[in-house]
C-alpha cells in the first residue's frame, strides 16, 4: 500500500470515527454564503486597518505605540465574528432543520441528542479557528510593532474563543425552545441584542484593557477569573443540559441531567463564597446566609 493511500484510508477512519453531525454541518457552513461572505470580509477589514493605519501613523510606525493600536482594530473585525456571526450561525443551524422539516428524520437515527447538540458546537469552534487563522497573519504584522502586549494580546485572544463557545452553547439552548415558525422571529430578536451588546462591551474592554494598563500578572486578577471560568463552565453544562434535554423525546427523562446540573452549580457557589471568606478572613455573617437563603 502507497504512502498516499495510507493516509487515505486514515482519513476514511477519522471522518467514520467523527461526530456525523459535525460532518454534516461543516460541509455546509464552508459551502455556505454566510460564511464565504463573513471570511471575506475579515479578511477585508483587517487589509483595510493596515493600509489606513500605515497611512495614518506614517513616520510614528517605528517610534509610537502603534501596535496597540492596530490589535485593537483587528480585534474588533474578528469579535464581530466569532462573538456575532458563529453563535447566530448556531441559532439557525438548528431553526433551518425545522424549517425544512428535516430535524424529524435526524430524531429518528440512531444519533443521540448529545451528539446533535456536540456536532453543532464543534462545528462553530471550527469556524472560529478559521476565523483565527485568517486574522493571525494581521496580528503577527501588528506585533512587530512599538506597543504590543503579547501577554494581553493572548488572553484577550483566549477569553474572546471561550466566549465565542459560550454564546454557541447559548444560541443552541435558545433554539431548542423555539418549535414553531411563530414564535422563531421572537427568539431571534432576543438572541441578537444580547449578541450584538457583547460584541460592544467586548470592543470597549479591549480599549480599556490595552490603555489602563491592568496587571495581568497579579494574582487578584487571575482569581476574579477563575472565579468567572467556573461559573461560565457551569452555566454551559446547564445550557447542555437544557438544549439536549429539548431535543429528547416526550418519553425520555428530561429533568435529571438539569437538576444535577443546578444542584452542582449551587453547590459550587457555596464553596467558592466560604473560599473566599477563609482565604481573605472575611467574617461570613448572617446577612450573607440570608442572601444565599
Amino acid at each position: 500500500m502507497s504512502t498516499l493511500e495510507a493516509k487515505s484510508s486514515r482519513l476514511v477512519r477519522i471522518v467514520d470515527w467523527a461526530n456525523p453531525i459535525l460532518v454534516k454541518e461543516l460541509r455546509q457552513s464552508l459551502k455556505s454564503k454566510q460564511f464565504v461572505v463573513t471570511f471575506m470580509l475579515l479578511v477585508t477589514v483587517a487589509w483595510l486597518v493596515s493600509v489606513f493605519g500605515l497611512l495614518m501613523f506614517q513616520n510614528h510606525v517605528q517610534y509610537g505605540p502603534a501596535g496597540r493600536f492596530f490589535f485593537i482594530g483587528f480585534y474588533m473585525a474578528l469579535a464581530v465574528a466569532t462573538l456575532l456571526i458563529v453563535p447566530f450561525g448556531s441559532f439557525r443551524s438548528l431553526q433551518s432543520e425545522r424549517d425544512f422539516n428535516t430535524f424529524e428524520i435526524l430524531s429518528v437515527t440512531t444519533i443521540t441528542p448529545q451528539q446533535i447538540v456536540r456536532g453543532r458546537l464543534l462545528n462553530s469552534l471550527v469556524q472560529s479557528f478559521i476565523y483565527y487563522s485568517a486574522i493571525t497573519p494581521f496580528m503577527a504584522f501588528a506585533s512587530t510593532m512599538q506597543g504590543f502586549d503579547a501577554p494581553k494580546a493572548a488572553y484577550v485572544l483566549v477569553v474572546t474563543l471561550l466566549m465565542s463557545m459560550m454564546l454557541s452553547m447559548a444560541a443552541l439552548m435558545i433554539s431548542t425552545l423555539s418549535r414553531q415558525r411563530a414564535t422563531q422571529g421572537l427568539f431571534t430578536l432576543v438572541l441578537i441584542a444580547p449578541l450584538v451588546t457583547t460584541v460592544i462591551v467586548a470592543c470597549n474592554l479591549i480599549i480599556v484593557i490595552f490603555a489602563t494598563g491592568i496587571p495581568i500578572i497579579s494574582s487578584v486578577f487571575w482569581q476574579l477569573n477563575a472565579v468567572g471560568i467556573v461559573a461560565a463552565i457551569s452555566y454551559f453544562v446547564l445550557f447542555q443540559q437544557i438544549a439536549t434535554a429539548n431535543l429528547t423525546f416526550e418519553s425520555a427523562n428530561h429533568s435529571t441531567g438539569i437538576r444535577i446540573t443546578a444542584t452542582v452549580q449551587f453547590l459550587t457557589l457555596w464553596l467558592v463564597t466560604f473560599g473566599y471568606c477563609w482565604w481573605y478572613k472575611v467574617r461570613a455573617d448572617r446577612d450573607l446566609f440570608l442572601a444565599f437563603a
